[in-house]
């Protein structure tokens, strides 16, 4: 009997693990620092000494070893307020029985991850998908990409695993074409032009920068076009045709025009106008989204409107 994937719009405090096999061989307590790192040490090993971690559903010590393919469960202490996913906006820019393209909101992360377990796009998603009462209705949608937490606009979602597996294919193999649209520091010089610069882990996080532009990095390019001069700020449209990590964000800085109130890559200083606190984190939209229909085998783009802070950001530098 196949195994119903679980509805993450539920809150859990159940993490089940599977070892893997770089990991064979590492004390429980390690593995568990390691694969729950967002939970202190004391907090994990309490949980171990009260019985609450089971390897192979059967009681473990902090110091044994585990094995690959191992199976470790730990009950954690809920952390912080319960958070309603349905408290999350998901406007839809296009839905069909394959697929749903939604208007990201800026701020949300996509996926569960470190603290933010119950309060992610992927969260709602499941509240508004899931029936697993009645499985012939249950949905599990599963992104088709990912977007950084203060990135709005356009994310593609599957409904079924063969849908995301053709979507896959498509964004590694090039084929869906990505367009956004950033406010930045300065004006690019040329207006429009590329950036080819190959992008890579900052291993050392020298600065505190995971991503940049490194001789040994991943060949990578931008195309970008300034679409308004706005004072000392410009928009700019960006449409990267490879997929690194922060990769528009990365060339922008490389490129002398950072994008405005970026923490990581810019100056990290909120945009303020006339006294006015405008944006306190970076202004980065997926304005656009073509790729190929895996029922219809048709291209469809997908757009979505500027969200409305960074309106009233370009409607302040006009003035």
């Amino acid at each position: 009997m196949a195994r119903i994937p679980p509805d993450l719009s539920k809150e859990t405090t159940e993490r089940v693990l599977e070892v893997k096999g770089d990991e064979e061989g590492t004390r429980l307590d390690v593995f568990l620092r390691n694969r729950v790192p967002w939970r202190s040490r004391e907090h994990l090993k309490e949980r171990i000494r009260d019985g609450r971690v089971t390897v192979n559903d059967r009681p473990a010590k902090a110091s044994q070893s585990v094995r690959y393919g191992d199976v470790v469960s730990i009950h954690l202490v809920r952390h912080g307020d319960p958070f309603d996913p349905s408290e999350i906006p998901l406007p839809v820019l296009y839905e069909d029985d394959l697929v749903v393209v939604i208007d990201k909101p800026a701020g949300f992360v996509v996926h569960p991850v470190g603290r933010h377990q119950h309060d992610t796009i992927i969260n709602a998603l499941h509240h508004r998908y899931r029936n697993t009462e009645e499985p012939e209705k249950d949905v599990v949608p599963k992104l088709a990409h990912r977007l950084d937490q203060y990135t709005s606009g356009v994310l593609l979602v599957a409904k079924r695993d063969d849908v995301r597996s053709d979507l896959g294919r498509q964004f590694a193999q090039r084929e869906v074409k990505k367009e956004y649209l950033a406010i930045v520091m300065g004006a690019p010089d040329p207006a429009e032009g590329e950036v080819e610069a190959p992008i890579g882990k900052n291993r050392e996080m020298k600065n505190g920068l995971p991503m940049g532009v490194r001789d040994d990095g991943e060949p990578s390019l931008t195309l970008y076009e300034t679409v308004e001069v706005l004072g000392d700020h410009s928009l700019v449209r960006c449409r990267p045709l490879s997929g690194r990590t922060h990769q528009i964000r990365v060339h922008l800085a490389w490129l002398g025009t950072p994008l405005v109130a970026d923490q990581m890559y810019g100056d990290g200083e909120p945009l303020v106008v006339a006294g006015e606190t405008l944006l306190s984190n970076y202004p980065l939209h997926s304005a656009a989204l073509e790729f190929t229909h895996p029922g219809t085998g048709k291209r469809l783009r997908v757009e979505a409107p500027l969200p409305g802070d960074m309106e009233r950001v370009v409607e302040a530098l006009r003035g």
